[in-house]
């Protein structure tokens, strides 16, 4: 009587699937993997061979940071790793400021440009109120000058008394009444 005993195939490996003797040659295959896949982006899904699937969940501040001072990393099981902007992060609650969230070097407060162009006003900001833009006042307190903001500098312009009659002599301005 012939005895014919099968190829012990079996790998031992629980990661495997199907495994068999190929008729053509003799040698040990498998017919697949195990799926370890459990659906959740925020876990590394894998199989040891003793053990089966394992699924370790991933380190957030390692394996979801994207770099960026200016967002919150986290995992979404759906999705996976995300980055939210963290609203607020640089809002120094000065109106004098433009609070802005540089992704390296973090959180930068830049003054704020209260300057309208227009050269005849001094531009500064106020905490709490922001830009002012006050008209320079030019008054010499001399009611025979014209006083008037020129490019950003005060003018005290003579009044011109003349009345251009050839019959009048002296004309000129009364320091007391202008």
């Amino acid at each position: 009587v012939c005895v014919y005993t099968p190829v012990d195939c079996d790998d031992n490996d629980v990661c495997t699937l199907g495994d068999f003797c190929d008729q053509a040659d003799g040698a040990c295959k498998k017919t697949g993997d195990l799926d370890c896949d459990d659906g959740d982006k925020c876990t590394v899904d894998a199989c040891s061979a003793a053990s089966g699937c394992t699924h370790t969940p991933l380190t957030v501040e390692v394996d979801c940071d994207d770099g960026n001072v200016c967002t919150a990393d986290g995992c979404e099981p759906a999705t996976g790793c995300v980055s939210e902007t963290i609203v607020g992060l640089c809002d120094d609650s000065d109106d004098c400021t433009v609070d802005v969230c540089h992704p390296t070097n973090g959180c930068e407060y830049t003054p704020l440009d209260c300057d309208d162009s227009i050269s005849c006003t001094e531009d500064y900001c106020v905490t709490g109120e922001g830009c002012k833009n006050v008209p320079i006042v030019c008054d010499d307190s001399n009611l025979c000058t014209d006083d008037a903001c020129v490019a950003g500098v005060c003018e005290y312009t003579p009044v011109d008394c003349d009345d251009k009659d050839v019959c009048t002599l002296g004309d000129f301005c009364d320091q007391a009444d202008g």
